[in-house]
């Protein structure tokens, strides 16, 4: 108050004041930290049990634990690890009075994610023209002169040996069935037929591919995460294919001739390994070139669902279990895969404990 009502600042009077009141917030922050809430033993217990200090306590833990870890993941793998092996540890060692193991806890990390409309993005990497749509959907979108416009990953590694599922829903869109159904005022047209010398080949597809790899990691601080397949010579790839195919007259040429198109849906699986000779070169030459890539199965779902269709997205639920790959059209049938073949992962993938990248990729 006194300085408030000096007719000029006092710069030294000034200084002594924040002093003074530095001096005051820091002893009641000393004494509500240090000696009221004992910063020194949380950081002590930090030390011994978050930091691994104690090391008779994790040896003790294992030994308690080694049945139950033993055991097939279940739901409530985290709750019986705290109250087993952990208090069990906690009687041997006699630390039942130690007020503050009492709040340590493991926690057993989830290989789920779930993104419900993407109001949160946490978690996922996208690069290339993927983004956001209005909708709250990711759109790729693929340019002329390009067979890639992005992929869409998960930062971390899934645990995938034990079997996982994902689900999804997709809608393909190919700008020149749009264009072509706006020029003739069709929405549908017949199948294709012998090209006329007034009509000219139209064969176009447009593909979004759900892969399953382990060779390029996928981080927000490191490297370009792959944009397409031909970035990685080591994937599995799930092909949700739609063609275009049939006859239009030629341009600039009157003909009576009318468009005959036929739109077809596919679900493939792809999978590529990289041979003896590209990991060799690899070694010497700092590149690798060879991959033998191979469709390991191939159906058509045309009359099933139509992945162009504009209407809705077509849900889709992708599952591994006991070496078999399970494709459902969920709207379509619930019960019955589209799609099923035999297929481990470890054939095809370096798996690391286990676990892979997740991702979805856009070709035409």
């Amino acid at each position: 108050m006194r300085i408030a009502k000096m007719p000029e600042l006092n710069v030294i009077l000034l200084g002594k004041v924040v002093e003074m009141m530095r001096e005051s917030i820091a002893s009641r922050l000393y004494h509500l930290v240090y000696v009221k809430c004992n910063l020194v033993h949380h950081l002590l217990s930090l030390k011994n049990y978050f930091l691994l200090q104690n090391g008779q306590f994790y040896h003790t833990f294992l030994d308690e634990a080694r049945a139950l870890l033993a055991l097939p993941p279940s739901s409530s793998a985290e709750q019986d690890l705290n109250v087993g092996p952990l208090e069990a540890t906690m009687a041997k060692l006699d630390l039942e009075d130690d007020a503050y193991i009492k709040r340590f806890k493991f926690r057993i990390r989830s290989f789920s994610f779930s993104f419900r409309n993407f109001n949160s993005l946490t978690g996922l990497i996208y690069i290339g023209d993927v983004g956001l749509d209005r909708n709250k959907a990711f759109r790729f979108t693929s340019q002329k002169q390009s067979t890639k416009s992005g992929s869409l990953w998960h930062s971390l590694k899934q645990k995938l040996d034990q079997g996982f599922y994902v689900s999804f829903a997709l809608r393909n869109k190919n700008n020149l069935l749009t264009e072509l159904q706006q020029k003739y005022k069709q929405d549908t047209f017949k199948g294709p037929e012998q090209p006329a010398a007034d009509l000219q080949i139209v064969d176009s597809s447009v593909r979004l591919v759900f892969i399953i790899q382990n060779e390029k990691e996928v981080s927000p601080w490191k490297t370009t995460p792959p944009m397409c397949t031909a970035d990685l010579n080591e994937y599995i790839a799930i092909h949700f294919l739609s063609t275009i195919q049939g006859t239009v007259p030629l341009e600039g040429k009157a003909s009576r001739a009318k468009p005959n198109l036929q739109v077809r849906s596919f679900i493939q699986v792809w999978c590529a390994q990289e041979t003896n000779l590209g990991r060799m070169r690899d070694v010497v030459e700092g590149q690798v070139q060879h991959k033998t890539e191979k469709k390991l199965m191939e159906v058509e779902v045309t009359r099933e669902v139509d992945f162009m269709n504009q209407q809705d997205f077509h849900k889709v639920k992708i599952e591994v279990e006991k070496d078999t790959l399970k494709v459902y059209l969920v709207k379509v049938s619930a019960a019955e895969p589209a799609l099923q073949i035999p297929l481990r992962l470890q054939d095809y993938l370096n798996l690391d404990n286990g676990s892979a990248y997740l991702g979805f990729m856009h070709e035409t």
